[in-house]
């Protein structure tokens, strides 16, 4: 894909609730790009012109946290991804909520895998 048809998903995405195809493009795409490219095209051409560098970050990380719990793995990469261009605007409330997606998610991939261990000793 070049960068306007990025773009041109991207801005689909953006206006589209539909999780499911948004997690199976993210599915697809991340294994072939890097997040942080997808970030950038994302800031630089996926919002309205005239929006503020800070509010599109803000943005940009609501949509992410609603995708989350659909689309983890990719959406932290994402998130990352976003966390050097949120720290030097002083969106520490931004950085601060992604710090929390990677405890919350960590949390829930050592408890599956407690699970996933007591299951099979009990075998």
């Amino acid at each position: 894909m070049n960068d306007q048809q990025i773009v041109k998903t991207l801005q689909w995405l953006s206006n589209r609730k539909d999780s499911v195809k948004t997690c199976t493009f993210l599915n697809e795409f991340m294994t072939s790009d890097d997040a942080s490219e997808i970030i950038r095209l994302w800031l630089d051409q996926g919002f309205p012109a005239g929006m503020s560098q800070k509010d599109k970050v803000c943005a940009l990380m609501t949509e992410l946290e609603n995708w989350a719990d659909e689309c983890t793995k990719n959406v932290l990469l994402l998130m990352t991804a976003l966390q050097p261009i949120a720290g030097p605007l002083y969106l520490y409330d931004v950085c601060d909520a992604i710090g929390l997606w990677h405890h919350e998610i960590g949390l829930q991939m050592n408890s599956k895998s407690q699970n996933h261990d007591s299951t099979i000793a009990a075998q």
